[in-house]
């Protein structure tokens, strides 16, 4: 189990929709080299949080293939106006 961020380029909230179309984005573009599993994307505050879930032997290994995996819908997501950082801080007071 992976999980990943992927933060709103505007600064606002995911939708339900964004994400179901993220779900598809990634099963589409996934390779037998993935590995993929299963994956669940959520909308959040900062964007969408996503948990990929990747056959391997190592959790170094499993980190490489979800980063393989999200490499290959980078031009998208981008596209989409989303791009992989890391979720904000609940704590944080901006």
């Amino acid at each position: 189990m992976v999980q990943a961020s992927l933060l709103r380029m505007n600064g606002g909230p995911g939708t339900a929709n964004e994400a179901h179309i993220l779900d598809e984005l990634l099963w589409a573009h996934a390779s037998a080299d993935h590995h993929l599993e299963h994956l669940r994307a959520r909308p959040a505050p900062y964007g969408l949080g996503l948990v990929v879930f990747v056959r391997a032997d190592t959790e170094a290994r499993a980190l490489d293939r979800a980063h393989a995996l999200l490499e290959a819908v980078r031009r998208p997501l981008h596209a989409l106006g989303y791009t992989v950082g890391t979720a904000p801080s609940p704590n944080a007071h901006g």
